[in-house]
């Protein structure tokens, strides 16, 4: 029968500079002359999921994965596409190349810690596999085997090259194994990591840690570089072995969030071989608020003019609230056919609609046309709309602008695209030095 164990689950805690809050729970391992250094951590601000929830990464396994070229380091703005326009970085820092060669790359952290990492292969863009050359002589080796080389889903281009072996000056080696679902779901999780054995005594590993996992109820999918990665497993053990006996067992229980429904981990406990266990960690998550956005109510009686009417929800007058300008067609005394009429409601900070139009509301003196942009042509933060009318082989556009006597007709401009074809598109595109 289980019985308690008195104590507890060592564990550190603080707050970062970013104001984040941390917790690093260590991994209490089986020695040996070399063995892993693992812990589970938790990062308030961090919003990937991984195998151990939101916020929960499993640390001590190093991978390199392709990260975008940036204008400072390699003047240009670049997108992971899996190609030589890529960048690597080992554990989230960037790798700087130095020196290339046939079938060997050799790169250096872009800030220098004296290690050195050679990507082999014949092509630079998709290194085969990896070493890292620690200042103490400590080598690991990433993608070498066919386990640790996680392919992008559907493509033959490595996206993840995860740590395969360590090894220390002496010889004394760490191996590295994963469940690799690069060819189901994109993704992979750390299987065992084994360790005690030496090379040049030809010492076998006598020590393992072996991670225990579940089907998730809230399979998770992101898009890393175009290529599909779906996380479909959660972690809910660890057990450490040495000359295959269990020593003891981590055991991980999770809740889900009443909100996003995203695992998270509610408790951490350590057992021993006979199941007796220290008391656990337990986590106290605060759920916020359950409901989303407010319940559905009534904030203007309004009767639109016109027909064709469109709803276009804009800042008119630039005080920080969503107005609503309603488009419609209707007929035009001064033009004598359909023109364009405009009523325009503005918000207050309630999120209340006026109920009668604003001064300036009516006829815009432009025809009725269904092609209206809102932007903000003279940047005082005010949305202005652009009138577009086709007349066969060009445009005329007229800008409206808004002023605190409603929407004013500027000069219309008269545009010859190369082609009739295409479609207007309202944007910042400008970037002022």
């Amino acid at each position: 029968m289980a019985q308690a164990i008195i104590g507890t689950l060592p564990m550190a805690h603080g707050v970062d500079p970013t104001g984040s809050f941390t917790i690093t729970v260590p991994l209490q391992l089986p020695e040996s002359r070399l063995k892993p250094v693992m812990s589970l951590a938790y990062h308030s601000a961090a919003i990937g999921v991984s195998a151990l929830g939101i916020g929960w990464a499993l640390k001590g396994i190093s991978i390199i994965e392709r990260v975008p070229a940036t204008m400072i380091q390699d003047k240009f703005r670049g997108s992971v596409s899996y190609n030589i326009q890529d960048r690597f970085a080992l554990d989230g820092r960037r790798l700087i190349k130095i020196a290339e060669t046939e079938n060997k790359t050799e790169y250096r952290f872009e800030i220098e810690d004296y290690s050195k990492v050679y990507a082999f292969g014949p092509e630079s863009c998709d290194p085969t596999h990896w070493e890292h050359h620690l200042p103490d002589g400590t080598i690991q080796v990433l993608g070498k085997t066919q386990n640790s080389n996680i392919k992008g889903l559907g493509i033959t281009a490595t996206r993840v090259w995860a740590i395969c072996e360590l090894t220390d000056p002496w010889t004394n080696y760490l191996t590295f194994t994963y469940h690799n679902e690069d060819t189901t779901t994109g993704a992979f999780y750390p299987d065992k990591i084994t360790y005690g054995g030496n090379h040049n005594l030809n010492l076998s590993h006598q020590r393992e840690v072996t991670f225990i996992y579940e089907n998730r109820p809230d399979p998770v999918t992101k898009y890393f570089g175009g290529q599909k990665i779906q996380t479909t497993k959660r972690m809910t053990g660890i057990i450490s072995k040495v000359q295959k006996q269990v020593v003891h067992q981590y055991k991980l229980a999770f809740d889900n969030s009443p909100l996003t429904n995203l695992s998270r981990i509610k408790e951490i406990t350590l057992a021993n071989k006979d199941g007796d266990c220290v008391s656990p960690l337990k986590f106290q998550w605060y759920n916020g608020n359950p409901n989303v956005f407010e319940g559905i109510r009534k904030v203007a009686n309004i009767s639109p003019e016109g027909a064709e009417v469109q709803l276009i929800p804009q800042d008119v007058n630039a005080n920080g609230t969503s107005d609503l300008v309603i488009m419609s067609k209707k007929y035009d005394p001064a033009l004598g056919t359909d023109g364009l009429y405009l009523d325009v409601f503005f918000a207050n900070y309630k999120g209340e609609l006026s109920n009668t139009p604003a001064e300036g509301s009516g006829f815009t003196g432009l025809l009725y046309s269904n092609m209206v942009l809102p932007l903000d042509t003279d940047g005082n933060g005010k949305t202005d709309l652009l009138h577009i009318s086709s007349l066969g082989t060009y445009y005329k556009l007229t800008v409206l602008l808004s002023t605190p006597k409603g929407y004013q007709k500027q000069k219309t401009t008269d545009f010859f695209p190369t082609g009739m074809d295409g479609k207007f598109r309202s944007g910042d595109f400008q970037v002022l030095k």
